[in-house]
């Protein structure tokens, strides 16, 4: 898979969780985006690269082996159990899914490849990764947005690994169905990193999710 966020889902996923329209932000869609292949997982290891505060793992770790994967830029610096990240002990050799939110974003195009190899490096065969990252797109799309999204687009011709669902077409282009953060959201991240504003102005604040399965 490698598509976008839509409206459909973020507006059944918030009316079956009793949010409201406020609260439909970027953190929101990642994680609906990632919830699909969370829903009803049991006996699994599963790990979540750069968890923060609050992470999805914290409702898995009842029925599976959770675990937290540090990475820097592409480089791995650590494997620990989740919630205890002191705990490095009885490690898995190969995980069946490993997932993110919002940390593909802060990675080039090399990087992203290198990030998408050192994933599918630690899956077992059939395994599966997705990955959920904010993402800017308009009318017509920008050279940086492109190369990113092609980035992820090229990692299907590496070998070993499929796409889990539809993969988009190469023209990235922003539709009224993608689910996009609302304006008043927009505002605060304006404040939060003003150097970011003219983007903002011109492009939607939409959610990119990518999945693939390791097949090798």
């Amino acid at each position: 898979m490698l598509d976008f966020v839509r409206k459909y889902e973020s507006f059944r996923a918030a009316d079956k969780a009793g949010l409201s329209s406020s609260e439909l932000d970027m953190d929101f869609h990642q994680r609906i985006a990632i919830q699909d292949f969370l829903a009803g997982i049991e006996m699994a290891n599963i790990a979540e690269i750069n968890p923060g505060k609050t992470s999805q793992l914290d409702g898995l770790t009842r029925h599976n082996e959770t675990y937290a994967m540090e990475m820097q830029a592409a480089t791995l610096q650590a494997i620990s159990r989740y919630p205890d990240k002191s705990n490095k002990s009885h490690l898995p050799a190969s995980f069946d899914l490993i997932f993110s939110c919002g940390v593909f974003e802060k990675l080039s195009r090399d990087e992203i490849a290198l990030a998408l190899q050192l994933c599918n490096d630690h899956l077992r065969a059939g395994g599966i990764m997705v990955h959920a990252l904010p993402f800017y797109i308009a009318s017509s799309p920008t050279p940086f947005w492109l190369e990113r999204f092609n980035a992820f687009r090229d990692s299907f011709q590496l070998g070993g690994i499929e796409p889990v669902g539809e993969v988009a077409g190469p023209e990235l282009i922003f539709s009224p169905d993608m689910a996009s953060t609302s304006d008043s959201a927009l505002f605060d991240l304006y404040k939060a990193s003003p150097h970011m504003a003219e983007l903002r102005m011109q492009a939607q604040h939409v959610c990119l999710i990518y999945a693939a399965r390791r097949i090798s």
